[in-house]
């Protein structure tokens, strides 16, 4: 092991809070004792904890790698989110830019060491006007004062810093993650203390990710309300823009979804993409080829949405748009109708043939898997009444039938035993 990485790991064993600090956890910040609240923020008992924990930890980022830095953009690079730090005998401070957009940082409680300054903060949920918006992929340049012994930055899904997980650090140097609202977390230490900082930003689709698109971009808003209300989505396209309720899932509160179906009214040029922005856990979409009266066919479309967006097909057609979200609370599924450009009079096409194999003899389950996977998607089973389905007696249409895959095949299934 290099001594230089030797030095820093004995650091980490013997570093220890200043000499002044239990007095003053003693006295509290304004020499009345400690607020007994916990969830008020970063209390300065917590702050000593992350003295010897993430100071320590910065500490041994900023000595290890001190004759071996990675280079930053600097703070003239417009194509970089900018984290500014700075300190004086005052207090520490902070703010975040990228291209035009600035905001200031909400911070934990800290000690000043050497002085009387303590400050014990209350940390609050962002505002929807707080975020900034940064296409995932953006570098993120930490410019500080030269006085800061090191700093570590990563990001956490949300808008509420009181929920960052201080033991859980992935630390970044690049935007990453779906797109999405969530707290960029800086932690810098600078000889006087240590501090955490808490910015909002709203993650987006990088703009590349729909460069190749030959027409206006779809954008489709999938967000749950702060009240605690039902999630809903909100699709734009040329000006158009319209709200649609979700057609199935779970939500507290909310029995049923029995809604008829909704339309996007405006035609979207083909091969036009959509940006999907969402504070969702986790996003799905599925594109149904549909006849003229918005009736699925069966044959499907999946949409990549790992970076934000996806390219819908360059041919005109009717088609159902799928999303799925879920959330901590539950999962919202939404269908809307969308046409792309002006479809053909022998619209939808012939759904695509495969040969039907030979279940007969099978049991119930490998008759199913084995079906899926030569391409049919719809089994039926008829069992005995009132038993257990044994092995496949029959099917229809027979083996070696070549038919299109959006057939049902109809399965009995004689008596178990």
């Amino acid at each position: 092991m290099p001594e230089r990485w030797e030095r820093e790991i004995g650091r980490l064993g013997t570093l220890t809070a200043p000499l002044s600090t239990p007095g003053r956890i003693g006295e509290g910040p304004h020499g009345d004792g400690m607020p007994p609240p916990l969830r008020r923020g970063r209390r300065v008992a917590a702050v000593v904890v992350a003295f010897s924990v993430f100071g320590a930890a910065a500490v041994f980022v900023a000595g290890a790698f001190r004759e071996h830095e990675v280079a930053t953009p600097s703070a003239s690079d417009d194509g970089a989110l900018v984290v500014r730090l700075s300190s004086s005998d005052e207090g520490p401070s902070a703010s975040l830019r990228y291209h035009d957009q600035t905001t200031e940082p909400q911070f934990g409680s800290y000690c000043w060491n050497g002085t009387t300054k303590c400050v014990d903060t209350a940390l609050m949920p962002f505002r929807a006007e707080d975020f900034v918006e940064v296409p995932t992929g953006t570098p993120i340049a930490v410019v500080h004062d030269g006085a800061l012994d090191g700093s570590l930055v990563w990001t956490q899904r949300g808008g509420d810093p009181n929920d960052v997980d201080l033991g859980l650090i992935n630390a970044i140097t690049t935007i990453e993650g779906p797109p999405g609202r969530y707290v960029l977390a800086v932690s810098a230490t600078w000889p006087l203390g240590q501090v955490q900082y808490y910015f909002p930003i709203d993650v987006v689709a990088a703009p590349s990710a729909t460069a190749s698109s030959s027409g206006p971009v779809v954008t489709a808003t999938l967000e749950a309300p702060a009240e605690g209300s039902m999630p809903g989505l909100v699709i734009a396209y040329r000006g158009q823009t319209q709200r649609f309720v979700a057609h199935d899932g779970r939500w507290p509160g909310v029995d049923g979804f029995d809604l008829p179906l909704q339309l996007f009214d405006t035609s979207i040029d083909p091969g036009s993409a959509i940006s999907i922005t969402t504070d969702a856990d986790r996003i799905e979409g599925t594109l149904f080829i549909a006849d003229r009266d918005q009736r699925e066919t069966g044959e499907s479309i999946p949409l990549d949405l790992t970076s934000g967006s996806a390219t819908l097909p360059e041919s005109p057609g009717y088609f159902r748009l799928v999303l799925v979200g879920s959330w901590p609370e539950g999962e919202v599924g939404f269908n809307v109708g969308i046409t792309i450009g002006t479809p053909t009079s022998d619209w939808p096409p012939a759904s695509p043939t495969a040969t039907v194999p030979d279940t007969v003899g099978l049991s119930q389950h490998d008759a199913v898997v084995l079906l899926k996977e030569a391409g049919f998607a719809s089994v039926s089973v008829a069992t005995p009444a009132g038993q257990v389905g044994g092995a496949v007696t029959s099917q229809d249409p027979q083996a070696g039938t070549v038919t299109e895959r959006t057939t049902t095949i109809r399965l009995t299934v004689g008596a178990n035993g």
